[in-house]
């Protein structure tokens, strides 16, 4: 008798502790892996294919659109600018002027966002660009975009800054835009284009604020860039009065 309630209670313990362990883990008992606190990693917010449908509904893109009032520098309508942990995204929208063939583009970044370091400029009122990113032809195709296969860094040299970038003497080194790539569609004089340039390549290391600002100039019929930009932006109020782009970096 006593062998066979040993046998009962063992055989009652064994299928409590089974049931126990069968039971789904509570929401304490989950794994420590996405935890409040953690960083999570976001590479490849944006896909440079000419489609721009993954620009919808993004949090923190900070965006310059061209004034109503603005009757001067109105090629440039709309920039966009957002960053994730890899690489900035810009996205553009320009309007064609009549008989414009090259559209030569300046990108400029004040990567520390500090207006005592690097190129000064008459462009924004608080510019201290530290990297610039230019393409001598630009992306005008006659029936569609040209995608920018000459794209070049530029970098203030060494005790240049605080002062204005000069033809002569050079003040600036060339180097290679590496990494960036650009795609976009022309619908009549209409231009959409998008740009993903490596962070690594500009230098930016660390979470903040840089700025960022756009223009695009015309040539003439001797192929001489024009005197001013066709297209600015930001801008408000004047040239000089604008400040840079503001673009939050993860």
């Amino acid at each position: 008798m006593m062998k066979r309630l040993f046998l009962f209670f063992t055989s009652a313990i064994t299928v409590a502790a089974l049931a126990f362990s069968c039971e789904p883990a509570k929401p304490d008992d989950k794994p420590d892996e996405g935890k409040e606190g953690e960083d999570e990693v976001v590479e490849n917010l944006i896909t440079v294919d000419g489609e721009f449908d993954d620009w919808k509904d993004l949090k923190n893109v900070a965006v310059a659109d061209l004034p109503d009032d603005e009757d001067t520098y109105v090629a440039l309508l709309k920039m966009k600018a957002v960053a994730d942990k890899a690489n900035l995204y810009l996205y553009f929208e320009y309007q064609v002027p009549e008989g414009q063939t090259h559209a030569p583009m300046t990108l400029e970044f004040d990567t520390d966002f500090d207006t005592d370091t690097g190129f000064t400029d008459w462009l924004w009122a608080d510019a201290g660009w530290d990297y610039a990113i230019e393409s001598s032809t630009g992306f005008v195709g006659p029936t569609s975009f040209a995608r920018m296969t000459d794209l070049k860094l530029v970098t203030p040299l060494e005790g240049n800054d605080g002062v204005a970038r000069s033809w002569e003497p050079k003040n600036w080194k060339d180097g290679s835009a590496k990494g960036v790539k650009n795609k976009g569609t022309r619908t009549n004089d209409i231009i959409k284009f998008e740009m993903s340039i490596p962070r690594a390549l500009l230098k930016i290391e660390k979470k903040g604020t840089i700025g960022v600002g756009a223009y695009v100039q015309d040539v003439d019929e001797e192929g001489n860039w024009s005197a001013g930009p066709v297209g600015l932006l930001p801008v408000d109020d004047g040239v000089s009065m604008t400040n840079l782009l503001e673009v939050k970096i993860p």
